[in-house]
C-alpha cells in the first residue's frame, strides 16, 4: 500500500470530461466547482495528483461531444462521459438541426430561425403531419457514444472509461422514459467495452429536489458533489479490481 501511496504521488492521473451542461457547470447561478473539478479533489484526498481538461458545453449532444474529442481532447487516464439531456429531446423536423460546436457567427443566426420555425410547429394538429422525434435517434446515439470512446482510447489504450447517466428531470415523465431509455443504452456500451456506467437516477432519488437542482433540469451544489463521489468510488473499486 506505501508503494501505491507513493506512485501516486510521483505522477499525476490525467481527467478528462465531455458532456453537456452538467458537466460544464452552471454560471448563472453559479454552483462553483464542476464534477470534474470534485472528483479530481476526491481524488486528491485520497494520495492522487491530478490534472483535467472539462470539455463540457451547454446544450451539446454526443454529437458535439464528437467533435470536442476529436479537435480539443487531450490524452488523459480517466474519460467522464455523460450525454442524453439534449440528444433525447423530442423536436420537431429532428434531422434539421445546426451543431453548437464548433459555434460560428453564420450558425446564431440560422438556429435562432431554424428554432423559431419549430416552436410554431408544436400545435397539436400541425404535429400530426411535421416529423416529431429525439434530436439524436438512439442508434446514432450509441454510435457516437462508441466513438468518443474510441477517440479517447488512441490516445491512450488503458485509459478508463466512466460513463454516467444523465440525471432525471423534474415534471416530465415523457422525457423522463426517453433518458432512461439512452441510459440503458450507455450501460450496455459499457459492458461491451469494458467501460463502466454509473446510473445517477438513484443518487438524485436520495436527495430532496430543492438540493438537487437548480431548476427543473440543471445540477446543483448537493447532486454534484453526489455524481463525484460516485464516479470516484468506481474509479477505485477499478483500479483495485485491475491490482487484485
Amino acid at each position: 500500500m506505501a508503494a501505491e501511496y507513493s506512485d501516486r504521488c510521483h505522477s499525476t492521473t490525467r481527467v478528462l470530461a465531455v458532456g453537456d451542461c452538467n458537466t460544464s457547470g452552471i454560471t448563472v447561478p453559479p454552483i462553483g466547482n464542476t464534477i470534474v473539478d470534485k472528483f479530481c479533489r476526491h481524488l486528491e484526498t485520497r494520495g492522487y495528483q491530478t490534472s483535467s481538461q472539462n470539455l463540457g458545453y451547454g446544450m451539446a449532444t454526443s454529437r458535439e461531444g464528437v467533435q470536442l474529442m476529436r479537435h480539443e481532447a487531450e490524452r488523459a487516464d480517466v474519460v467522464l462521459i455523460n450525454f442524453g439531456l439534449v440528444d433525447t429531446w423530442i423536436t420537431s423536423i429532428p434531422r434539421c438541426y445546426i451543431s453548437y460546436y464548433p459555434e460560428s457567427v453564420v450558425k446564431k443566426p440560422v438556429r435562432k430561425l431554424l428554432k423559431f420555425v419549430k416552436r410554431r410547429l408544436r400545435a397539436p394538429w400541425l404535429r400530426r403531419l411535421v416529423p416529431v422525434g429525439p434530436v439524436v435517434p438512439i442508434e446514432e446515439y450509441e454510435e457516437n457514444i462508441r466513438q468518443i470512446i474510441s477517440l479517447a482510447l488512441a490516445k491512450n489504450p488503458s485509459a478508463t472509461i466512466l460513463l454516467w447517466g444523465s440525471p432525471p428531470v423534474q415534471g416530465d415523465s415523457k422525457r423522463n422514459q426517453n433518458l432512461l431509455r439512452y441510459d440503458e443504452r450507455l450501460c450496455r456500451i459499457a459492458k461491451d467495452l469494458n467501460s463502466t456506467f454509473l446510473t445517477t437516477v438513484d443518487i438524485l432519488a436520495s436527495l430532496p429536489a430543492r438540493e438537487a437542482y437548480l431548476d427543473t433540469v440543471h445540477l446543483g451544489e448537493a447532486a454534484t458533489e453526489s455524481i463525484a463521489v460516485g464516479l470516484m468510488e468506481t474509479y477505485q473499486s477499478r483500479q483495485l479490481a485491475g491490482a487484485g
